[in-house]
């Protein structure tokens, strides 16, 4: 077991964060002080939806057993046990990852850390459990079908990569009525091992104490971790489906570098960009135009792809519209730039985005334990990082975004 810093057990030196790093039979784990009543713990595995293989659905399938029992607890006793806690028990499936999360009082942090390793190490893929499980997962896909600018963004996803990224999270009806309980319980074994997972905590514990209690609880083997199934790109141009609705829309899907600092670079023009009530495109979108209520701008990131999304809603007689009005908004960023006002305006509030961490606990310990385990940069490091970009280094990042590789949704 190692350490990195080596804090003192004096509670006086506690009065701030100062994680412990430590990697104990591959495992990563980040403990840190956080004065309050309240601990949250992540559980993060890469073992998300880009593992799924010949069967899509298979990582969010294997999220949803894992509440189902144990070899030690059955799905009664399991929920009634984290009831007992008074916490929040929650787990999320994305296409690197998947992450358990639980809240709790901090002298329940024990019992909580103890709960989830029965989950990681002693789920048991029941048949008939997974047939009644099914049926929720099912009903869950029906909901993202029914929203048709859900829908709309999930296809164009799938359509911009090629290979382990171009298919939904939750499955297909298809894949899902051929998938059973043995090729769950295999998932389970073969990726969920220490070489691929990290455990953050954070809460008003010591931190050298709860690295022991990893240590004491979660003891599996070492096993080497999967090799990540290759990723490419799919298909740019222009994707339009018709609904019958009231409501149209438009989405850009925009490939990012994953490298650093390139992806921040570019990520703090499309704050220039986006969707507060100073951002270009509100301004045009919504101030100037009035075309539509609704402007939206996120990223997505894994450690060899990125992706930028701009969105907006409008009436379906408006979309090319507000299309050719997006373009011709970020063709001139890509042509003139940014001026050193919005540069530093984007940059204070993508500062403040990851300075809210600091008041959500969970939040943050998700952001710990992910970013540990897929190699994306701390909050800390981002700070640095932010700090040494300048104007024109935005300004040539989102020239070169912007002319490379996108691909345009339509819902008209």
């Amino acid at each position: 077991m190692t350490k990195v810093p080596r804090t003192s057990p004096s509670p006086t030196r506690f009065r701030r964060r100062k994680p412990v790093y430590a990697r104990h039979r591959g495992l990563k784990v980040t403990a840190e002080y956080h004065r309050g009543p309240l601990t949250a713990i992540a559980l993060s595995i890469r073992a998300g939806a880009r593992f799924d293989g010949l069967h899509p659905g298979l990582a969010h399938a294997a999220e949803h057993m894992m509440f189902q029992g144990t070899k030690n607890l059955d799905h009664r006793t399991l929920t009634e046990q984290a009831a007992q806690l008074g916490g929040q028990h929650n787990a999320c499936t994305r296409y690197e990852t998947i992450t358990l999360t639980f809240e709790c009082f901090n002298p329940d942090t024990e019992r909580a850390l103890w709960l989830l390793a029965e989950q990681y190490y002693n789920t048991v893929v029941d048949e008939q459990r997974w047939k009644v499980e099914r049926r929720v997962v099912l009903d869950e896909l029906r909901g993202d079908r029914s929203d048709p600018v859900q829908s709309l963004e999930q296809s164009a996803f799938c359509r911009f990569f090629r290979g382990a990224l171009a298919h939904p999270v939750v499955g297909t009806v298809r894949s899902l009525a051929h998938l059973d309980a043995e090729t769950i319980q295999a998932f389970l074994q073969r990726h969920f091992v220490h070489e691929a997972t990290s455990l953050a905590i954070t809460g008003g514990n010591d931190p050298e104490r709860i690295v022991q209690t990893v240590e004491r609880l979660f003891c599996g083997q070492p096993l080497p971790a999967p090799t990540p199934p290759p990723v490419g790109p799919g298909r740019s141009g222009t994707l339009r489906r018709r609904e019958e609705g009231t409501v149209g829309y438009v989405t850009f899907l925009i490939e990012a570098p994953p490298s650093f600092p390139d992806f921040f670079a570019a990520a703090t023009a499309l704050e220039v960009l986006g969707d507060a009530p100073d951002s270009r495109l509100f301004q045009e979108i919504r101030g100037r135009r009035g075309l539509g209520y609704a402007v939206d701008t996120g990223s997505a990131w894994g450690p060899d792809w990125a992706l930028f999304t701009i969105g907006a809603s409008c009436p379906p007689s408006s979309v090319d519209r507000l299309c050719e009005t997006i373009e011709a908004i970020c063709t001139e960023a890509a042509q003139a730039g940014f001026t050193e006002e919005e540069f530093e305006r984007a940059r204070k509030k993508l500062r403040f985005s990851y300075g809210l961490l600091e008041d959500s606990q969970l939040d943050r310990a998700v952001t710990l334990a992910e970013d540990q385990l897929l190699g994306f940069p701390l909050p800390e490091e981002i700070e640095v990082l932010m700090a040494s970009l300048t104007r024109d280094d935005v300004s040539r990042a989102w020239q070169r975004v912007w002319n490379g590789r996108r691909l345009t949704a339509l819902l008209t």
